[in-house]
């Protein structure tokens, strides 16, 4: 009588495929779930979209473009598990099924496409409206009225710039007895220093630079330096200058004789004897 050989043991692998078709079967559940997630998303935006855009954005194609690159992975991956399955000598229900959710993907695709399409006829039909509306606003007489109204304006303007350069300050050569007369014409950044004792001199200019209030009362010492007589300093100040004006009257008024008047920006100043 033949003994039973018990030291052979025979190995199978049920397990481990049932294993691996669980995981897969997840696998594709979670990315049907997804597809779906991104499908009713775009199918519930798309409207409000359209409806309050001039010009639809090119998000939403990028969107459809990136949903439609999942898809046609997840179509890809299925047929590699297909494939796998079918070496694996697979049951024929399970190739079905999976030949039903390639399918599926491929009218996910079909769809995908087919919205694309429409959306790019969409943003090519409101880009013709666009243009269109553009050029009839061109073309309409409150647009021709407004560009006459902007040409008065810049006329206007011009004119009054002239008007008030043609309006200059006219500085007579009064004198005051034992003082030397200099009158100190300030914007925010120069200090124009003339003598009135011979206004046909050219004037002395400074660039006050960062603290201009300082630099101000320094230029004014030198000049008193310079001056044969104590000086009365009669300061014209522009509204550039109205920064530091009243800190630069503080420092002069201690020093010297003074007097100021305001004067436009764009006025020129003029001396006569």
């Amino acid at each position: 009588m033949r003994r039973r050989d018990h030291t052979s043991i025979s190995i199978s692998l049920f397990a481990f495929q049932d294993i691996i078709t669980s995981v897969v079967g997840i696998f594709i559940l979670i990315t049907l779930l997804l597809v779906l997630e991104l499908v009713r998303s775009h199918a519930s935006t798309l409207p409000a979209q359209q409806a309050a855009a001039e010009l639809p954005d090119s998000d939403e194609r990028e969107k459809l473009e990136a949903s439609k690159k999942r898809v046609e992975l997840a179509i890809v991956e299925l047929r590699s598990d297909s494939a796998n399955y079918g070496k694996g000598r697979d049951s024929e229900s399970r190739k079905g099924r999976f030949r039903s959710q390639i399918a599926a993907r491929s009218t996910d695709i079909d769809r995908l496409d087919r919205a694309n399409r429409t959306l790019d006829l969409e943003i090519r039909s409101l880009e013709t409206k666009a243009r269109e509306a553009r050029r009839r606003l061109e073309h309409t007489p409150l647009n021709t009225e407004l560009n006459d109204l902007r040409d008065r304006l810049a006329s206007l303007q011009t004119t009054i710039r002239e008007v008030r350069q043609a309006d200059p300050v006219i500085v007579t050569g009064a004198k005051l007895p034992g003082k030397e007369v200099i009158v100190v014409v300030i914007s925010k950044t120069k200090a124009k220093a003339t003598s009135l004792s011979d206004a046909s001199l050219l004037g002395e200019e400074q660039v006050l630079g960062r603290n201009p209030a300082e630099a101000l009362a320094a230029f004014c010492a030198r000049r008193a330096i310079k001056a044969s007589q104590p000086l009365h300093i009669h300061l014209l100040i522009r509204p550039s200058a109205a920064g530091y004006g009243n800190q630069a009257i503080e420092d002069i008024h201690g020093k010297y004789s003074l007097g100021f008047d305001l004067i436009r920006e764009e006025q020129t100043v003029r001396f006569t004897r």
